[in-house]
């Protein structure tokens, strides 16, 4: 069952406003949301639904309509709306997920760009380069990055705006103090880290930099929490949110739907409560035939067929080298920390992994949306053989 199902049968209201990332399409909507307003296809020659001003085209309860100007500022008027129309005393579940952080890094409102043109934003390694391709020639940085970062910013403070008129809403009604509120995101974002502008996706092969997998994760529930201020340094993912936001709604899964769900992740409050309690000790992630494991200090990549030796794996130490330049993979003094990493990383996913769904078998999986890097880079290695590393 999915999360909003869960809620729905606790007696909360459920909304999506913006980006459902979860199918192909957002045309129809999904079960288990009462309200919905996400993405339709749109024209033919519509760019796409990343367009952060003109013309958007919306599915609203499934019915398309067309929405003029910044689509975030719509999209956080449907929130509002949702919230106030709902009867106080009964709970929500509301997911708000603009898309303004999003590629293209252009766009956004003139006076928070213009904030930014001429701030000193130099947190970005400059010169650095990859050793992956990139996957197209946007997501090559520019040398200077100053407009870059002074979009991304602006994309940010705009965001931040509208979830700022969000949340004065749900304190005006009363709310606030027994309501979590989570700020997170789907994925990270390179804005000239590694030389590159994007994700994952951004390099052939895929890369799983820490800018690329690493997003926020902020929770604040005044009521909820022993005490405020509380930054814990865990390899906490969203399948940890997913029983989290569970174990706050008061929601208990029956032992056939937990062994039905059959997922890794924990919840965070009785962490929270008591900071000696059990935890996870490796954080992993997946993007198609590349896994990624991480103790905290090292990091290992793994790679697999069909592409699998032309780029090998990796083993970082993210203490000695946070930009991930030095691949120890094939370091003898290392052999130890990989082994430990690669058995693992092994273990993790026999035990999780849904084997007809396994990145393993990603050449046999359904394409999704025509960008998988795996195809690409496949593609371009049987049209113009090995393509040179990135450079900016």
């Amino acid at each position: 069952m999915l999360l909003p199902e869960l809620l729905q049968q606790a007696g909360y209201r459920t909304a999506l406003i913006g980006k459902w990332h979860c199918s192909a399409t957002s045309f129809e909507p999904v079960r288990g949301f009462d309200r919905w307003l996400s993405y339709d296809q749109g024209p033919e020659d519509w760019p796409n639904q990343y367009l952060h001003h003109g013309t958007v085209h919306l599915s609203d309860q499934g019915s398309p309509i067309s929405v003029d100007g910044f689509q975030l500022e719509h999209l956080g008027r449907a929130a509002r709306e949702f919230i106030a129309d709902g009867d106080p005393e009964q709970p929500y579940f509301l997911v708000f997920a603009p898309t303004d952080t999003h590629e293209p890094i252009t766009s956004h409102p003139e006076e928070l760009v213009e904030r930014y043109r001429h701030a000193d934003l130099d947190h970005v390694p400059v010169g650095e380069t990859s050793p992956f391709p990139a996957a197209y020639a946007a997501a090559v940085a520019p040398e200077d990055l100053g407009e870059t970062l002074a979009q991304y910013y602006a994309a940010v403070s705009h965001q931040d705006a509208e979830l700022a008129k969000i949340l004065y809403l749900v304190e005006e009604r009363g709310n606030l103090d027994n309501t979590l509120v989570i700020y997170t995101s789907d994925h990270g974002m390179m804005v000239g880290h590694h030389g590159l502008i994007g994700k994952s996706n951004a390099t052939l092969p895929q890369n799983l930099y820490e800018e690329s997998i690493r997003v926020p994760m902020i929770l604040g529930w005044p009521v909820g929490f022993p005490e405020g201020g509380i930054t814990l340094h865990l390899p906490f993912d969203h399948l940890d949110l997913f029983q989290t936001i569970l174990d706050a709604a008061g929601v208990e899964l029956s032992g056939d739907l937990q062994k039905e769900i059959d997922s890794p992740g924990r919840s965070l409050l009785p962490k929270l409560r008591d900071p000696d309690a059990d935890w996870h000790r490796y954080r992993f992630s997946e993007h198609g035939n590349a896994r990624q494991i991480s103790v905290g200090r090292y990091k290992l990549v793994r790679r697999y067929p069909p592409l699998e030796p032309r780029f090998g794996d990796e083993l970082y130490d993210l203490e000695a080298d946070p930009r991930e330049s030095v691949n120890l993979v094939d370091s003898p003094e290392y052999r130890e920390v990989g082994a430990e990493l690669s058995e693992a990383l092994d273990r993790y996913f026999e035990r999780y992994e849904v084997p007809e769904n396994s990145g393993r078998t990603v050449m046999d999986q359904p394409p999704c949306n025509g960008m998988e890097p795996w195809r690409k880079l496949a593609d371009r290695l049987a049209r113009e053989g090995e393509p040179e590393a990135v450079s900016n």
